[in-house]
């Protein structure tokens, strides 16, 4: 079978406002430093346009996300 997915997934959304604002740079980036333990991947839009780009952990939106 497959290998399960790593115990944390990071959600980054790349709707066409997020990608604007810069969520395909954020989820390299993130892939990059977070390395093979943490999952990170595109997410459809999760409605916080005005606050983009937009990573979610857990259930957590992380406004106005970036690398640090």
């Amino acid at each position: 079978g497959e290998d399960a997915p790593p115990a944390l997934t990071v959600r980054v959304c790349d709707s066409i406002t997020c990608e604007m604002k810069g969520s395909g740079a954020l989820t390299a980036q993130l892939k990059s430093i977070l390395g093979p333990d943490v999952r990170v991947i595109h997410a459809p839009c999760v409605g916080a346009c005005d606050k983009a780009p937009v990573a979610v952990v857990k259930q957590r939106q992380i406004f106005h996300a970036d690398a640090d």
